[in-house]
């Protein structure tokens, strides 16, 4: 049997490789098949096939036909070209790019050749400081402009080639046309509408082709300055290279050799006027290049001014007594300087790489609004270091502008770090002592301090030894983000009682969110604006001391490194980046949640359960995009997705079969509704109100407080009474008895009178009360009534028995309590003396029997 089925199963193989052998082999067995059928003869077993049967050799491949627009639509179409060809044509002028490169060309390549002058300066005189610095932003100004012009190139030629290719294909199509109809009748007519096409075409390509050819050749002229560029970029590396190696070898004289060092000094109002030159015209560049941004961030100023003052005419004494905006209000005193600090400290996310010379000079702008700020916001211990921190800064700036390792500048920073050193000792044993010293920002702050005494000595310590280079290297780091520092944390604080203002007074106070978690938006806030700060505060101290770039490097490598796990490459930044991506999923989903339940859902006025539908929808979609998102940044691919679903499978079919049955029936739960948050619902023992549907259980709140947390499958599996299904409607029933003797029909009547003196019982479903029959000491009666609001069942209930026991009061009928009656018979001498006796010795003698 088994080599039967290995004969057929070869049979089957040798089958189909002779079609395949056949069908590839086919031209060849065309040209032998003569020479095959004379030198083989054929079988005696086997009969020759009719002629007719074999199947024609297969046609060649024909070429396309050709295209041409029929005969009838020649002169509508000619016009239609006409007019694509004359959209399609560079138009009377040539492209402002090129008129803007040949402007300001040649004064990039004049600054490009000071540039050059200026490293070979720096080269030559052996000392490197911050004119590398200088330096690295006027390459910096150039470069943005250089490749700007070179991607708008690049993009213009492309434009221009699509044209070219758009015109030839037009052209080709009307030739072809003309060809195809050059014998009919009437031809002559129709080659003019043919030839005045043609004509456009050949007119419209030379003028394409002449502009291209200027963009090409003003392309070619920038990426020549563009190579220069990169070559300065080179030498400038080399230079920074050459000073972190000399960085800790004495670069200057002893302090106290003034002779020798006043001697090297000279020139100091042509090198502090370059400098100044220098800083504003990489300013006055970069208004050319960021017109735009550079309006937005004074629109925001300008706004911000306004919208304070306005706040503090209107309703200055509403901030200040509410406890929500007491210390915002301080801010409308300020509208000019707040509106000032915040345009400023978003210059980062404004303006896209502004030159160094610009964040000075806003840096030296935005101080006196930073003081202002801080006057306000910050505790009294920290006011006075803030003051001599700016003080100093301004000192800082001032000697940037002298010649470098000369005497003045020397001088100044040494005062500089002398008196930081100072402030520095005097705030560690000021707020150790201080009463709040316990705070956790007296700790912070007292640590800050004593690194800076550290860094002011040792600062000090090197400028006059004669290692000026690395104490202008480490002061002017630390006194530029000890500055940075308070701006951030003005421009934070700012933010957050602007913020508030608007949540309390402003346009903000209308949403329900603010309304209702007014608490926790402040807090987020909050959180946010002090983790973005703290985030651009260690950036730039990155960057000041030198390490970002090599940081950065380094970390690029940590998170590309991969390794295989079968078909599956993985690698630590796929991995963070997966978890990136599912955390900024579930944050964005609570946030639209957030707004959507309290501000636009409700708004609707939307059926009962349709809302939280709504928001757990949203929440799976959020989630699943995410999800895929998650995948695609950690890199794997839609064909690697059956690994995953796989295992998921087999974990599923193993041990998460509880779990996905969950997850289906909640969503069986929020499409069909058989529950809807807020529903009343019994379940078991157990009686609540829901009050959420999430994605493996729900939450359940017992009428004494309890949280129940319910699988989602116990809910569709098992029986649960829904009492607020179809409406809020609910039944009560209350039983009374009266004394035997008294009327059915009064009571009953009574009863019914009771009911209707309370709005909250329905007459739709009507009040229904029984006579239920003669009970053992009472006549039995039933009130049963409707109300449509299940909240105030119980109270409605309370409430009418009340009623109808004071209105049995008030008519007297009396509601009776159980009775016995006692008979003794049969009593012998000792017992009937025996109660006799008690009898006798109670107070009460009228006891009936």
């Amino acid at each position: 049997m088994k080599k039967s089925l290995a004969r057929r199963r070869y049979g089957w193989m040798s089958g189909w490789l002779a079609l395949g052998f056949l069908w590839f082999s086919q031209p060849c067995l065309g040209q032998g098949a003569a020479e095959k059928a004379a030198d083989d003869p054929p079988a005696e077993t086997t009969t020759e096939e009719p002629a007719e049967d074999v199947p024609p050799p297969a046609p060649e491949d024909s070429p396309p036909p050709i295209e041409t627009i029929p005969l009838a639509e020649i002169t509508i179409e000619s016009q239609n070209a006409l007019e694509q060809i004359h959209k399609l044509g560079p138009g009377d002028e040539k492209p402002e790019l090129l008129a803007t490169i040949a402007k300001n060309l040649p004064a990039n390549k004049e600054s490009l050749a000071k540039i050059e002058i200026e490293i070979q300066s720096i080269i030559s005189s052996g000392r490197i400081g911050r004119r590398t610095r200088r330096v690295e932003d006027e390459i910096a100004v150039v470069s943005n402009r250089l490749e700007d012009w070179q991607n708008q190139l690049v993009s213009e030629t492309k434009d221009f080639q699509e044209r070219l290719a758009k015109l030839k294909e037009t052209r080709t199509l009307w030739e072809n046309t003309r060809d195809a109809f050059a014998k009919e009748e009437g031809a002559a007519t129709l080659n003019e509408s043919i030839g005045a096409v043609l004509d456009a075409t050949t007119k419209t390509t030379e003028a394409l082709t002449l502009v291209r050819d200027e963009i090409l050749n003003a392309q070619v002229e920038v990426s020549h300055e563009v190579k220069r560029l990169l070559v300065l970029r080179e030498e400038l590396t080399k230079i920074n290279q050459h000073t972190a190696k000399q960085l800790f070898r004495p670069d200057s004289p002893v302090i106290w050799n003034v002779r020798r060092i006043v001697s090297e000094d000279g020139e100091y109002g042509r090198q502090i006027s370059s400098a100044f030159h220098s800083d504003v015209s990489s300013i006055i560049e970069m208004t050319t290049t960021h017109p735009v941004n550079l309006t937005i961030q004074f629109l925001i100023f300008l706004a911000t001014a306004i919208f304070l003052y306005k706040v503090r005419q209107r309703h200055q004494q509403t901030l200040t007594n509410d406890p929500r905006s007491k210390s915002a209000a301080k801010l409308l005193n300020h509208p000019i300087a707040t509106g000032l600090v915040i345009a400023l400290v978003l210059t980062p996310a404004l303006v896209p790489d502004p030159p160094l010379a610009y964040y000075r000079y806003t840096v030296f702008v935005v101080l006196i609004p930073v003081v202002i700020l801080l006057r306000t916001t910050l505790q009294e211990e920290f006011k006075r270091p803030a003051y001599f921190i700016v003080s100093l800064y301004v000192l800082l700036r001032i000697s940037t502008h002298l010649p470098e390792f000369s005497f003045g500048q020397r001088i100044i920073e040494l005062i500089i770090a002398v008196i930081g050193a100072a402030i520095s000792f005097h705030q560690i044993r000021h707020l150790g002592s201080s009463p709040s010293a316990g705070q956790r920002m007296f700790t912070v702050g007292r640590n800050l301090f004593r690194i800076s005494f550290i860094i002011f000595g040792a600062a000090a310590a090197l400028n006059i030894f004669g290692m000026f280079g690395l104490s202008d290297r480490i002061l002017a780091t630390l006194v530029s983000m000890l500055t940075l520092a308070l701006i951030l944390i003005a421009g934070s604080n700012a933010i957050r009682e602007f913020l508030r203002i608007s949540m309390v007074v402003g346009p903000l106070r209308h949403l329900s969110a603010v309304k209702y978690h007014y608490v926790t938006i402040d807090r987020k806030i909050s959180r946010g604006l002090n983790f973005t700060a703290g985030f651009f505060w260690l950036i730039a101290i990155f960057l000041a001391i030198g390490i970002y770039s090599a940081t950065r490097d380094a970390v690029d490598i940590v998170l590309e490194a991969k390794w295989k796990i079968g078909a599956l490459n993985l690698s630590l930044g796929s991995i963070l980046a997966f978890i990136f991506a599912i955390w900024v999923s579930v944050m964005l989903s609570r946030a639209i949640r957030f707004v959507l339940n309290a501000d636009i859902l409700p708004r609707f006025h939307l059926p009962r359960g349709i809302p939280s539908s709504i928001s757990m929808m949203l929440h799976y979609c959020i989630i699943t995009l995410g999800l895929l998102f998650a995948l695609a940044a950690a890199g794997v691919h839609l064909s690697q997705l059956s690994i995953i679903v796989g295992a998921l499978g087999v974990g599923i079919g193993f041990g998460l079969q509880s779990l996905v049955n969950n997850f289906v029936s909640g969503l069986i739960l929020i499409f069909e509704r058989p529950i809807k948050v807020g529903d009343k619902i019994q379940f078991g023992t157990n009686f609540g109100e829901v009050r959420s549907i999430g994605i493996r259980a729900s939450n359940v709140r017992s009428f004494d407080g309890a949280e129940i947390i319910v699988p989602n499958g116990n809910l569709i599996s098992n029986e649960v009474i829904n009492w607020t299904l179809s409406d809020q409607q609910r039944r009560m029933d209350i039983k009374v008895g009266v004394a035997y003797g008294s009327d059915p029909e009064k009571v009953i009547e009574l009863f019914g009178g009771v009911l209707n003196q309370f709005d909250k019982v329905l007459t739709d479903p009507e009040p229904f009360i029984t006579f239920d029959g003669f009970g053992e000491s009472s006549l039995d009666f039933t009130v049963r009534f409707w109300t449509d609001n299940f909240q105030i069942g119980l109270q409605l209930k309370s409430a009418i028995s009340i009623a109808i026991n004071k209105a049995l009061k008030e008519a007297g009928i009396e509601i009776p309590f159980p009775q016995r009656d006692l008979h003794l018979r049969s009593f012998s001498d000792a017992p009937a003396r025996t109660l006799s006796g008690v009898a006798n010795s109670m107070p009460d003698n009228d006891a009936s029997t």
